[in-house]
This record gives structure tokens, sequence and C-alpha cells, in this order.
């Protein structure tokens, strides 16, 4: 099985980081959004208890129920409220008010305090402080309303689902944008190892591009050395090869001539002894012999020196069929 390249290694790396770093930082997000919003929520109908129960203290006292009716008709504007109920301290119904609405629901009470001082700003400030202040108050009543939580609901079910979308297309975006990236970091590497191949297969003239990453570039660079200087030592080589050739070429033709000479020396000699015969006595029937010798050995000379300059420029061989038997049996 081939092992996998570091492309995908860094690829499979990188989707596994931004995965848990997506699902970890998911996590806490959504619970961190969920318990926001749910307490947002509930601070909301709280501080619409407290509001209403501060507005109801006149309508208790009195006992003015249609005022107290138009406080709860008021408050089903609210979007998510379908109840209203103001009581007075014997739990009797004062004033109800109430609409259709799609559950679930959650109810929230707050009571109807009487406070000491009839000031309009310090009952506005009740509002905002804490039932411990220190104030002397007294219960006259209570207020409830029940709202509905199907939209909290569908929001907090909703939001991690956008969540995960968002997450996965922004998963998605980083994979492609670190792909791109994790391509230029091993397109050298991989134009590397193609002209390492094709240097390989004999195209020693192959060279790579540097690119513009320094690390890769420097690799780049040196390989192109090594090969120039594979190229120079190859040239050398071939050099010497060449002049060793010649060397031989030389050697050998050193020997060629030297036996040339030795050859040629010899049926001189035999000419020069046979003329030396010839000036002691000229008209010696027998002188026919010694014409016979000096004949045998100029042609001997001539075959000597047509072979040399054979060797010397090689004729166009012309072939033509021989008897296989015959020749060994000449040369036998």
């Amino acid at each position: 099985m081939k092992s996998p390249g570091i492309h995908s290694r860094l690829l499979v790396t990188a989707f596994l980081v931004i995965s848990l770093t997506a699902v970890t930082l998911g996590s806490i997000g959504v619970k961190m959004f969920h318990d926001f919003v749910q307490n947002r929520f509930e601070e909301r109908f709280e501080f619409l208890a407290r509001y209403l129960a501060l507005n109801s203290e006149l309508g208790i006292l009195i006992d003015q129920r249609s005022m107290l009716s138009q406080l709860a008709e008021n408050l089903l504007a609210e979007e998510d409220v379908a109840r209203v109920l103001i009581y007075n301290n014997a739990d009797e119904s004062l004033a109800e008010a109430s609409k259709v609405i799609p559950g679930p629901y959650a109810t929230v009470e707050s009571p109807v305090r009487l406070k000491a001082s009839s000031e309009e700003s310090q009952a506005f400030l009740w509002v905002f402080s804490s039932p411990s202040s220190g104030e002397s108050m007294d219960i006259i009543g209570k207020v409830r309303i029940v709202y509905s939580t199907s939209q909290i609901n569908r929001l907090l079910k909703t939001f991690p689902v956008w969540y995960l979308w968002f997450t996965a297309g922004l998963a998605v975006l980083c994979l492609v944008i670190f792909f791109f990236i994790s391509r230029s970091l091993v397109a050298p590497l991989t134009r590397l190892a193609n002209a390492a191949r094709k240097v390989g297969a004999g195209d020693l003239q192959r060279r790579t591009l540097p690119g513009n990453i320094p690390e890769t570039r420097e690799v780049s660079l040196a390989f192109n050395a090594m090969l120039d200087s594979l190229e120079r030592g190859r040239k050398a080589v071939e050099a010497a090869n060449q002049e060793m050739a010649r060397q031989n070429l030389l050697a050998e033709m050193g020997k060629f001539s030297m036996m040339i000479a030795h050859e040629i020396k010899n049926p001189l000699g035999i000419i020069k002894s046979s003329f030396d015969l010839l000036k002691k006595d000229p008209a010696d029937p027998s002188n026919s012999i010694l014409f016979e010798y000096i004949e045998e050995e100029i042609q001997r000379i001539n075959g000597l020196i047509e072979d040399f300059l054979s060797f010397a420029k090689p004729a166009k061989p012309s072939f033509r069929v021989v008897d296989a038997n015959g020749l060994l049996r000449d040369c036998l």
C-alpha cells in the first residue's frame, strides 16, 4: 500500500485540527449563547412583572378593577405574554386578560407592596431596587404573568443548526485555502521528483525552476548545481576518454609503423643484395632469378603500403557470398 504524501497528510491534519477547534469552540459558544438568551428572556418578564406590580398598587388599594383590567390588557401587547392575572392579598382575582398563543408556557410572579412613602420618584426607583433594601413595605397583592417560551425555544434550537452550517462552511473554506497553500508547498517537491526521474532516464539537460518559497528554492538550486556539476564531470570524462582513445590510436599507429618499417626493411635488404650481385656480373645467365626476387619484394612492399592506406582510411566494405567451409580450409 502506497504511503500518503505530504500533501495528503497536511490536508488530513488541517481537517482534524479545524474540526476539533470548531467543535470545541462551538460547544462553548452555543452553551454561552443559550445561557445568555435564556437569562435575558427571563429577566425581561421579571421586569414586566415588577413594573405591573408597581402600577397595580393604587388599583388594588381602591379596588379599581377596571383600571387593573386595562393594565392587564396593555401588558398583553407584549408578543410572548399569554395571560395576565392580578390578585389582592386574599388571593382573589381582581383582573385577568389572556390571548391564545402557542406554548409551552412559563410563569413569573411579583408581589404588590405598599410603600411607606407615596412619592412617585421613590416608587419608580423601587423597580430597580432589591426587596431587602430596607424600605418599609407591606404585601397587598400579587401579579402573575404567563408567557410563551416557544419563540425562545425555537431560537435556541435553531441557533446550533445555524452555527453547525456556519462552522462547516468556514471549515470547508479553510480547507480550500489550506489546500492551495499546501499545494504551493508540495508542488516544488513534485517538480523536483519529476526532474530527478527524467534525469535518471537520460535527460541530463533537465533543470528545475527555483520557485518562490525560500526552502524549496534552496533545494532546487542545490539540485540544479548538482546536475551542473555532474554535467561538467561527464564532459570531463568524455574528454578524457577521447584523449585516451587518441593516445591508444597513436600507440597502435606507432606499433603498426614499426611493423611496417620492419616488413619493408626486409624486402629492401633483399633488393639491395640482388642489385649488388647484378653489379658484379650483369651478363651472368643466372641473374634472372635475382630479377624475380626483386619483382616479388617490390610487390610485397606495394601490398604492405596498400594495407597501410586501407587501415588509415578504410574503404566501404563490399559483401559477397562465400563458401565458409572453403574459407576455413584456406585459413588452415
